[in-house]
């Protein structure tokens, strides 16, 4: 509601979706309020699988992004199947999160 009052970016945006698996390099656009921001890459080294519960075989791996600016940058690991990433910011305390697509291997 502050954005709409404000006229401003709601949450952090990603200004172009990272895609392949080369490396992370991607704009983002920062709302003025938000503070402490931190990217992480989260990562599956197999295809997404479920058991018979309906749970995810495999666990995501995650590791930190750098921030140069309105940049992200890092590497992929050699044996991500597929990922996405995910930005982290606080406003007055309190934490948002904003994802990135999903880009799979095809």
């Amino acid at each position: 509601a502050r954005s709409v009052v404000n006229g401003t970016l709601p949450l952090i945006n990603i200004e172009k979706e990272p895609s392949g698996f080369d490396n992370i390099y991607f704009p983002i656009a920062v709302p003025e309020d938000f503070t402490e921001i931190s990217a992480a890459l989260h990562y599956l080294t197999a295809p997404m699988e479920y058991d018979e519960n309906n749970n995810m075989i495999h666990t995501w791996e995650e590791i930190p992004l750098t921030l140069k600016g309105n940049l992200v940058t890092g590497l992929i690991p050699k044996d991500a199947y597929c990922y996405f990433v995910s930005l982290k910011g606080y406003v007055d305390g309190n934490p948002y999160t904003s994802s990135s697509i999903l880009v799979e291997r095809s």
